[in-house]
């Protein structure tokens, strides 16, 4: 089944395995047709630039990278999406702090609500 509000599928962006199949999962079962998990920036420029996806679930943290330039790119193209991180908005550079965040650990419907609001919403924050 794939949520009509959306043009395309939801990217997900998550380095570690088992945190990102249970957000694919969280996802599917809400609903929504995924890509992904992407493990890097460079992994993640890629399936932008071939899937256009309509949402992207962002973790900030990338490994040894951080997945602001992501975050550039997204808000440059107009494509929506949350970050998700163990840190609190305070926590994120002051150019990000207004960025829409769910923070780990994550829940279901932590995440599903917030992804439904942003979608629902049209919102698009230029951080």
């Amino acid at each position: 089944m794939t949520d009509s509000t959306l043009n395309g599928p939801i990217l997900i962006v998550e380095d570690e395995w088992l945190i990102g199949d249970m957000v694919q999962t969280m996802l599917q079962e809400a609903g929504y047709d995924t890509i992904g998990p992407s493990a890097s920036v460079a992994d993640a420029r890629s399936l932008i630039d071939e899937f256009s996806p309509a949402f992207v679930v962002l973790d900030i943290n990338l490994g040894a990278e951080q997945s602001f330039a992501i975050v550039d790119l997204l808000t440059a193209r107009g494509v929506g999406y949350v970050l998700v991180s163990g840190y609190g908005s305070a926590d994120l550079p002051s150019a990000y702090r207004h960025c829409p965040l769910v923070e780990k650990p994550l829940t279901s419907d932590g995440l599903i609500s917030t992804v439904r609001r942003l979608i629902g919403n049209h919102q698009r924050v230029d951080c």
